[in-house]
């Protein structure tokens, strides 16, 4: 087991003190500060930048070769820690403490410490563990702040304004797709320099707003909570295949989000976001596409054809049918035979 102490904060003396416990040189760019890890113990880098506001934002891309662990242990008030996994596992303790937290890829987590004790992050050697952590020191974000953290739950507002940490917190979940995509937007940003230095800032403070938003919604009572996570999308494609295969039945979208396991509201933001439609739009397309393969490659006939697709109205059958094509069923399928 490696052991990497870090006694320092804030986050720029945290990346000097992991250059010095690493051996390595530590690069700064528009006060930004990278390290790449010594090829005798891993692979991978470290990069951490601290804003004037209170806020820093740390990232890591590391595989070690042993079992490792980095321990906080400044023997002061922590950071807030907003944490979010991108790839592989990371497991987390308060250093006062022996229960484990695992945070799995798609996950977020947001932790704070008791009185000055720090924490301990752990990393699985031989694989590769990316995540990032906002660390907001909570005095300094308060003097900032021009105003009250109004419309903010009570329960994150104690957390925020705990500036002696009185007391320990710890919340996870898998992160929203917005949180995703701001990642993503993270990742392949190309600007170096003064831009990049801006374009971090901004970053950090919508991904902060977006976590706020998170927690609140994930608040809400049972079947209300409406942001869509990554780790649901899968429900959602489940769901769209549910409807390919079931396309004869009379499909509701209160029975498919039981069958896919999320809530209404998640169900219809996963769709317009996949998709660009309602649930019953998609339905209505899929059904269209597949009257109108029938209609031009079967012997069926215009009942059966509704029958099969779900239908049980014909004067919806034929009212639908002609908004998308223009023509009557009838009118379409004598059309086709006629252009044979």
């Amino acid at each position: 087991m490696l052991v990497i102490k870090v006694n320092a904060i804030p986050l720029d003396d945290v990346m000097l003190d992991l250059g010095k416990a690493f051996g390595v040189e530590v690069e700064e760019t528009c006060k930004e500060l990278k390290l790449k890890l010594p090829t005798s113990l891993g692979t991978g880098n470290i990069s951490g930048i601290q804003f004037p506001n209170g806020l820093g934002f740390i990232q890591y891309d590391c595989k070690f070769h042993k079992n490792t662990e980095i321990h906080f242990i400044k023997s002061e008030v922590h950071p807030l820690k907003f944490i979010y996994v991108t790839e592989g596992q990371l497991k987390h303790r308060f250093s006062n403490g022996d229960q484990l937290h695992k945070i799995d890829q798609y996950q977020h987590a947001i932790v704070a410490s008791e009185k000055n004790n720090g924490h301990i992050l752990k990393f699985e050697k031989g694989k590769e563990t990316c995540f990032s952590s906002i660390e907001l020191n909570r005095i300094e974000f308060e003097q900032k702040l021009a105003c009250k953290l109004l419309g903010v739950s009570s329960s994150l507002t104690q957390v925020f304004y705990d500036v002696k940490a009185l007391n320990s917190f710890y919340h996870n979940g898998y992160y929203s797709l917005k949180i995703a995509d701001l990642f993503e937007d993270m990742n392949s940003y190309k600007k170096e320099n003064f831009i990049r230095k801006l374009f971090l800032e901004a970053f950090t403070i919508q991904m902060l707003a977006e976590e706020i938003l998170q927690y609140e919604d994930a608040l809400r009572e049972e079947g209300n909570a409406e942001i869509l996570t990554r780790y649901e999308l899968g429900a959602v494609k489940d769901a769209a295949e549910f409807i390919e295969e079931n396309i004869f039945k009379n499909l509701v979208v209160r029975g498919i989000s039981i069958e896919v396991g999320i809530n209404q509201n998640k169900l219809q933001n996963g769709f317009k976001t996949l998709y660009g439609l309602t649930v019953h739009d998609f339905i209505k397309r899929h059904r269209l596409q597949l009257v109108r393969d029938l209609l031009l490659n079967t012997d069926l006939q215009i009942n059966e054809i509704s029958d099969r697709v779900g239908i049980n109205s014909k004067s919806y059958f034929s009212k639908v049918f002609k908004e998308k094509y223009g023509l009557t069923p009838k009118e379409f399928k004598k059309k086709a035979e006629l252009a044979k």
